[in-house]
């Protein structure tokens, strides 16, 4: 089947692009959202004027459907031979210009990611959320709903995209399994290349961006005639505010967030930038607040066995979020992927319709490897003379890390008041990864023999260090 190329402007009614001369697709699991470029003949008769920012363009080729939004408008190429470009990108792209600020208490995530998109994405519908039970509280402190998605699926295993009808897709990584294989003499002759990647090898891994909660902590207030801000010693953590107790002459008061509450509503505000409890409805008097501040923590995550095997390896990794939970399975799911080679390679299969992200079954004797890897990128290019070009790069699949962590039971041990505020007064929690391997088919390159897979049978054995301090 020809490709076909159909394009509406902004107010007006899809036409049929007839003439192009090049299409290429990518689909990037790292990127999350697809692109499309276009290059069409130029023609001094031509009117690209009506194809603006926003038109959707849908494309028909290798037996699948794409639908995609114009970014980069038409623009004129110098040359001998001048053509047009468009550049455009699939709709996941539009949520990270969604701006989000919201906080869940004890919340389901499918419940959590139905509640994101009703409230955040009109033009979409969200009856592809498959269930997730796994209740979190979690806070969204304006972040790009495109990193809140990434957060969830991190957490629970899952992925996200919106098919063609712009439905979300919510569901578990391992059932996303791809309806084609890689086996011998269905990909072009000499594509196929994959080895074992040390390159990021990392078993001794530190977690920065995190903050831990401390035990609730009081402190002696007074409201005075003028209604004078309070300086607190800390910052409140305000992602709950039933954590926080402020009583006046032995009396309860109400507490808001100043900037999110209406003054006139509540006794308090509080302002977190500046640390400030702000009296609004309350006369003068004495009395406490009480509230739990977050300090910094420094996770350490270790994997004793790849460090007995290849010797010790580090690195250091930022999270954009400071929950410490979310921090912890963030770094976690980091290590146990590249605490051993992994698989990388590539292969251009004769047809097929993929999807990056999908587990797709390898079967090459002739390679010595029979087992499912991930598609990273998929990439599909044609041209009106030409059969679509399809390349696909795989890696291996991430483990299952559902368990890998338990729970934490116990507090650290109550810390000095100084230690908060200064970047050199750092908690560091201590967790040592450990798991057992299990056989599977094994990849022989150069005399090396590389174990494909490792599959965590066990949580982690976690050591609070509260007497390391960096």
């Amino acid at each position: 089947m020809a490709t076909q190329i159909y394009i509406t402007p902004n107010g007006s009614i899809e036409e049929q692009l007839l003439i192009y001369e090049s299409l290429s697709i990518q689909d990037s699991l790292t990127d999350r959202a697809s692109t499309c470029n276009i290059t069409m003949p130029y023609h001094k008769t031509t009117d690209i004027t009506r194809f603006t920012v926003g038109s959707q363009v849908r494309v028909i080729t290798n037996g699948t459907e794409f639908k995609f939004w114009l970014v980069k408008p038409p623009l004129k190429l110098n040359g001998l031979i001048k053509t047009i470009q468009m550049e455009c990108l699939s709709y996941e792209a539009k949520t990270q210009k969604i701006v989000i600020n919201e906080s869940y208490i004890d919340k389901r995530v499918d419940y959590i990611v139905d509640d994101l998109f009703s409230k955040y994405v009109p033009w979409a519908t969200s009856t592809g959320i498959q269930t997730a039970t796994k209740t979190i509280s979690i806070r969204f402190p304006d972040l790009f709903l495109w990193d809140c998605m990434e957060q969830l699926c991190t957490l629970v295993g899952y992925d996200w995209y919106l098919d063609i009808n712009l439905d979300l897709q919510f569901f578990q990584t391992a059932n996303n399994v791809s309806t084609y294989t890689i086996v011998e003499n269905n990909f072009k002759r000499g594509t196929a290349s994959f080895s074992p990647d040390a390159s990021k090898l990392v078993n001794r891994l530190w977690i920065k961006g995190a903050k831990g909660g401390s035990l609730p902590f009081t402190q002696n207030i007074e409201v005075d005639m003028y209604y004078s801000p309070i300086p607190l010693f800390y910052t409140p953590a305000i992602n709950d505010l039933s954590t926080i107790t402020i009583s006046i002459g032995g009396n309860p008061k109400t507490v808001g967030v100043q900037g999110v509450d209406e003054e006139g509503t509540y006794d308090f505000l509080i302002n977190k930038a500046e640390k400030l409890l702000v009296p609004d409805l309350c006369p003068a008097g004495v009395g406490t607040i009480e509230y739990k501040y977050e300090y910094p923590v420094k996770i350490l995550l270790e994997d004793e066995e790849s460090m007995s095997t290849y010797g010790l390896f580090e690195d250091v990794l930022t999270v954009d979020t400071d929950d410490k939970t979310l921090a912890k399975e963030v770094g976690s799911r980091y290590l146990e992927k590249h605490s051993d080679p992994i698989i990388v390679g590539s292969v251009e299969p004769f047809s097929g319709v993929y999807k990056a992200g999908e587990l797709i079954q390898v079967s090459v004797p002739s390679l010595d490897i029979d087992t499912f890897l991930v598609i990273k990128d998929v990439s599909y290019d044609t041209s009106p003379l030409n059969p679509v070009s399809i390349k696909l790069n795989l890696e291996s699949t991430p483990r299952d890390l559902e368990q890998i962590l338990k729970d934490m039971n116990k507090r650290l041990n109550k810390m000095e008041q100084e230690l908060y505020g200064t970047s050199d007064d750092t908690i560091v929690e201590q967790y040592k990864l450990f798991k057992e391997k299990i056989y599977i088919p094994k990849f022989q390159d150069d005399g090396i023999e590389w174990i494909l897979h490792d599959y965590w049978i066990i949580g982690a054995d976690f050591i609070p260090c509260t007497d390391m301090m960096i």
